[in-house]
């Protein structure tokens, strides 16, 4: 009969093994064969860094007959791409004359490599914004961005108010906030974002964590009742992960979650505060109120605190507003510049 023991050495000697097993990357890299993903690479283009040469997916689109003649920037979220905005485009690119979205190092068709070569933080990304904007030679633009997008432009508002941006790049005309978690107190974090920032045990749940099942359990979670993420897109954003295998990289992409406890205070709260009181920028944030894990209350909370600012609320409508419901962001996004 095995004694406890045995059962706890057996037990350990099994997550040894997986931990193992996970810290060995495959030779060969997962190359998706998704038809939408692809179609979406093949209408966009490549940059490559000038730090670490790592390779940023990007869409720079243009239209000279839209409505104003102006410059929007997007800025996705975790744990997905810049296709998540897919469905708002056609209405966004006829508004502005010039739409730029991109996928962030680790995420969608950009390059994914291991965090002993590329320091996954909120600064870094936002370094890789200006340095796009740059070879793009865009010198302002309104910027919309997303759950971990939210963090990484609130840094570059930041460093905007400070007067640390390059000379090149004046800053955003407007900054709009959508679902993602600002304030992070009040953020309700899942069981499988705890996991991933543990660790040790993160590598042995990001090796599984791709499961399909697991995944689209995940991203339901946090939709609204209003609509239902279809089927296609779950598919898109699970082979978006697993394509040159970046579900490896969840253990470090999810590390930006430290950036806002340390930065959320002393850095980023008063510099969008005090810039907005001055009437430099203008704020507005969109929120769709039935995201579990970027609450209503922190939308609520940012317009309190930032004011003047705008708040629209997308009723029933979940964390990725943008395909639950792209007619009424649409709608309600455009509704600022009115």
């Amino acid at each position: 009969m095995i004694n406890g023991f045995t059962l706890i050495v057996i037990f350990i000697a099994i997550i040894g093994g997986l931990y193992y097993k996970s810290t060995i990357e495959p030779d060969n890299i997962y190359q998706t064969e998704n038809q939408t993903i692809n179609d979406w690479k093949n209408s966009g283009s490549f940059y490559v860094t000038k730090l670490g040469s790592h390779s940023i997916f990007y869409k720079n689109l243009l239209n000279k007959n839209a409505i104003r003649d102006e410059t929007l920037v997007i800025i996705h979220g975790f744990p997905s791409s810049s296709l998540d905005f897919v469905y708002v485009l056609p209405e966004l690119q006829k508004y502005f004359s010039q739409v730029v979205l991109f996928d962030h190092i680790g995420f969608g068709l950009s390059s994914k490599p291991s965090n002993n070569l590329y320091a996954y933080s909120i600064h870094s990304y936002c370094d890789n914004v200006v340095e796009l904007l740059n070879f793009l030679n865009i010198r302002k633009a309104h910027i919309l961005s997303h759950d971990m997008g939210d963090s990484v432009a609130i840094e570059l508002l930041s460093r905007q108010y400070l007067n640390q941006l390059p000379d090149f790049f004046e800053g955003g005309l407007s900054y709009t906030f959508t679902n993602g978690g600002m304030r992070i107190e009040l953020s309700n974090f899942r069981l499988s974002q705890i996991i991933l920032k543990a660790p040790y045990i993160s590598k042995i749940f990001a090796y599984f964590g791709h499961n399909k099942f697991l995944f689209e359990r995940n991203i339901r979670s946090i939709s609204g009742s209003k609509y239902q993420l279809k089927q296609h897109d779950l598919d898109v954003m699970l082979e978006g992960n697993l394509h040159n295998n970046g579900y490896y990289r969840f253990p470090d992409s999810i590390q930006y979650l430290n950036d806002r406890y340390k930065f959320q205070n002393p850095r980023w709260m008063p510099a969008i505060k005090n810039f907005v009181k001055i009437g430099k920028v203008k704020v507005s944030f969109i929120w769709g109120d039935e995201d579990d894990v970027a609450p209503l209350s922190i939308a609520n909370k940012m317009h309190d605190e930032v004011k003047p600012s705008n708040l629209i609320v997308l009723k029933n409508i979940g964390h990725f507003y943008m395909l639950e419901a792209p007619e009424e962001f649409v709608k309600a996004f455009l509704s600022i510049f009115i």
